[in-house]
């Protein structure tokens, strides 16, 4: 069945949490219940974007599993240590390790702005809070046996569940502290940042491939340049693609040389200082590039058009049902089940490794939300019916 995470957390917080939140905090009722409203789906959006790496996704997972569940029947009495208690210096110090302490610092200024709460006491709420929303997504997470992929599609899966649930103007808080900033990192950690390093790494190919033309020798250490410098910049994609674009360029040169061939030769047979050894240098460097060649070009057409096909599993109450899924870069792709069916994908939304898309079968549409870790895909489909977990392994 489709749940609502907000929701599940706010259900802890009933009204005598509540008040003794307003007695830690010393807050009036209303502005401690004003303050919480904007608190829940604020954290849960950033802890959101925490997960749409694999390495925030790892870190979320970990805090969750390390978090005591069992506090939920004790509430009362944790909260009741009040605003500087190790439960909220806790809570406060593995929220920052997740958001990162400036981001965190932003969203308590936010919530103190909307609701009308001191900043101190906005930053000792997100401490308070954050024990019990990770204590209900370890409740999620043991029931429903999921790993840091299968979690991080989870908590992609309340995008539309925390926007609802944000209070009207907070989002205008949220983006004026710099918190939307902040998460918008984390979340451009995949997509946005691989795009970038991506065009400039291209470009960077386009300019080392135009001095190679004079240059063969010094053209290939700017090659090396590139590769460490996007080594640098990070992003499991690029990191893929760099090697094929590196022998792209071998081929490109080895193009060149072999088109000038004789020219080289003819240049070495008027030369009258060391011929033999010259034409050696040139024929063995030019052997090496062309060596290369055959296998360079292809598979970085491949490796760009298609993210890949995975053969796809689908535990559901009727059994496991079997499929094939194909993604593409683009957003486009198909999912063909075990009858012959083929269902085609259009507009995928693909954040990092985090993948999105639907399927529309008649009058029922199924969304898919999964996370691709190196040549697997875990996530969740869910629809009008509930939902399910599935997993695939490329071809």
């Amino acid at each position: 069945m489709a749940f609502n995470l907000v929701d599940l957390v706010k259900d802890q917080v009933g009204s005598a949490v509540m008040n003794q939140l307003g007695s830690a905090l010393g807050g009036n009722s209303d502005v401690t219940e004003k303050a919480v409203g904007g608190a829940i789906p604020s954290i849960l959006q950033g802890l959101m974007g925490s997960a749409s790496t694999s390495s925030g996704a790892e870190s979320l997972f970990k805090a969750v599993q390390d978090q005591d569940d069992g506090i939920l029947s004790n509430l009362g009495d944790l909260i009741g240590g009040g605003a500087d208690s190790p439960f909220a210096s806790a809570g406060s110090g593995v929220l920052s390790s997740l958001l990162g302490g400036g981001a965190l610092g932003n969203l308590a200024s936010a919530v103190a702005g909307f609701s009308g709460l001191g900043k101190s006491s906005s930053n000792s709420l997100m401490g308070l809070l954050a024990p019990i929303i990770f204590s209900v997504i370890k409740r999620k997470v043991l029931g429903g046996g999921l790993n840091a992929a299968s979690l991080a599609s989870m908590m992609m899966g309340q995008k539309d569940n925390i926007a609802a649930a944000m209070p009207a103007g907070l989002s205008e808080q949220l983006n004026s502290s710099g918190f939307l900033d902040s998460i918008g990192d984390t979340l451009k950690g995949g997509a946005g940042a691989v795009t970038d390093t991506a065009g400039a790494a291209v470009n960077a190919v386009g300019d080392t491939a135009g001095a190679a033309v004079n240059a063969a020798g010094d053209a290939v250490g700017a090659v090396g340049d590139v590769a460490a410098d996007t080594a640098k910049a990070g992003g499991s994609l690029i990191g893929k693609l760099l090697p094929l674009i590196i022998l792209g360029l071998l081929a490109f040169f080895g193009l060149k040389m072999c088109s000038g061939t004789g020219t080289e030769t003819r240049a070495v047979e008027t030369t009258s200082t060391a011929p033999a050894v010259v034409q050696e240098a040139v024929v063995v460097e030019e052997a090496a590039v062309v060596e290369a060649a055959p296998e360079a070009v292809a598979p970085a057409t491949t490796v760009a058009a298609t993210i890949g096909t995975y053969n796809m599993t689908i535990a559901t109450a009727e059994g496991v049902a079997e499929s094939v899924l194909v993604l593409n870069t683009d957003g486009t792709g198909s999912l063909t089940d075990s009858t012959g069916n083929v269902w085609p994908i259009d507009g995928a939304s693909i954040t990092g490794e985090t993948v999105s898309f639907d399927i529309n079968s008649g009058d029922m549409t199924m969304n898919y939300t999964g996370v691709i870790a190196g040549d697997s895909i875990n996530g969740i489909m869910s629809g009008a019916a509930g939902e399910a977990q599935f997993s695939g392994i490329r071809q």
